[in-house]
């Protein structure tokens, strides 16, 4: 049973934590970028690249889109082009101001690590032969929210300062800024990571397959994040999803009588799997994602009404058909 707000029954899959020894402990990679502005650049950048080997590049290369810093990598009057450009953006006026509410917002970090602890923990026992990332934060002048390596998953960390911070009226789509909150960051983490080993099966271009997908990872969150709402795992407020649920059987019959439960029109797929101020085809009152919302109620069905099936099978699983069958999904 799934009450409409949005609280969760406890899961099958719910276990004690303490005992997996997993310790997330943020590594403040932003806070060595914005120092590079004092001292000696080249050694402290020689410092950084040893700490954290190729995020560096990646960094600068695809975050910032600045290219390479370290010689190595090229030529050196081009990484002298690209020490430049990245001083210039430290020294930028408003870019210091954000660095500074960042270090504010975020000078203690318990309540975010402790998070987390239970997040990674709860994947380290279910997905054992994979990896525990290191957690960065790192300033990105608002581009990619979450970045990822094999080995490290970062979080662009002037994308949490608050629903309230002044500057995302300026920056953000107004659909957006409510889930730019210090409670989003653990939650855009583990959701990175759960991607960067289970990616989305490019044989699969139905809509279908899309919401089966996004429905999987939403329902690993919900049990990797057992003190938030379904509402929250969503990114929902209270009322966009009390009224998902309270719609739920005319949104599926909508899908099923425009045949869009398998269409592979992108744009069709976009619309009910992007994020927006509502989901196309529905009411404007309708949240976005309402087809990640409908795969997460699938998948949570199939999971409870399938004791067998394991969280690694469950992820490993692309046929998303056969999933939706076995769900007995009926809203």
């Amino acid at each position: 049973m799934f009450f409409s707000s949005g609280c969760k029954d406890k899961s099958r899959f719910s276990i004690d934590t303490k005992h997996i020894p997993v310790t997330i402990s943020i590594e403040r990679f932003d806070k060595e970028i914005y120092n590079l502005q004092v001292g000696d650049f080249d050694t402290q950048l020689d410092d950084i690249q040893r700490k954290y080997g190729s995020f560096l590049d990646i960094y600068t290369q695809n975050v910032l889109e600045i290219g390479t810093v370290t010689p190595q990598a090229v030529p050196s009057e081009v990484s002298s082009t690209t020490k430049n450009e990245l001083l210039k953006m430290l020294q930028d006026t408003m870019v210091q101001r954000i660095y500074q509410d960042c270090f504010t917002e975020f000078e203690k970090l318990d309540d975010v690590e402790n998070t987390l602890n239970t997040a990674f923990r709860y994947f380290q026992h279910y997905f054992p032969e994979k990896q525990t990332p290191r957690v960065l934060f790192h300033f990105s002048g608002f581009h990619q929210t979450v970045v990822f390596t094999d080995s490290i998953v970062s979080a662009s960390i002037e994308h949490y300062l608050g629903a309230d911070y002044p500057l995302y009226q300026q920056v953000a789509y107004q659909y957006e800024i409510p889930t730019m909150t210090r409670k989003q960051l653990p939650l855009d983490i583990v959701h990175a990571w759960i991607k960067s080993y289970y990616d989305m099966n490019p044989t699969n271009e139905r809509l279908l397959d899309h919401m089966i997908y996004e429905g999987k990872i939403r329902y690993l969150l919900s049990i990797f994040f057992p003190e938030y709402t379904e509402y929250e795992i969503m990114g929902y407020s209270k009322e966009q999803y009390e009224w998902s649920v309270k719609n739920e059987k005319n949104i599926w019959a909508y899908i099923i009588e425009n045949k869009r439960l398998f269409s592979n029109n992108w744009r069709e797929i976009a619309g009910f799997i992007n994020p927006g101020p509502f989901t196309s085809g529905l009411s404007q009152e309708s949240p976005g994602r309402i087809g990640v919302w409908i795969g997460f109620r699938i998948v949570q069905q199939y999971a409870e009404n399938n004791k067998d099936v394991t969280l690694e099978k469950l992820m490993e699983d692309n046929n998303s058909q056969r999933i939706l069958e076995l769900s007995g999904y009926r809203p």
